[in-house]
């Protein structure tokens, strides 16, 4: 892996330590990661739920951030706002009725 021979037993997630022999891993910067780990520490953060961004899911970039579809709402009645207009106070989105 990454150029270099590795024990099975050696070839583990720098972060969690789980083992990365015979499954899927990253490697960022020499160091190799779990799916979850990767995700976790490399993956555009959801500025709604903070939770990561997949690669294969809808998102909206707006007031300075990245949201999943489903998080871009008004922050007081959880209206939809992707699409549409909105407003913002103190970085939070609004739907007309409540800015």
């Amino acid at each position: 892996a990454g150029g270099r021979d590795l024990h099975p037993n050696c070839f583990r997630c720098t972060r969690c330590s789980c083992s990365l022999s015979g499954v899927g891993f990253h490697e960022q910067d020499g160091n190799f990661y779990c799916a979850d780990d990767y995700e976790a520490l490399f993956s555009i953060q959801c500025t709604g739920c903070e939770l990561p961004v997949k690669n294969n899911e809808l998102w909206v970039e707006a007031l300075g951030g990245q949201w999943h579809e489903n998080c871009f709402v008004c922050t007081v009645c959880k209206m939809p706002l992707q699409g549409g207009k909105f407003f913002s106070k103190l970085g939070r989105p609004y739907c007309k009725d409540h800015a």
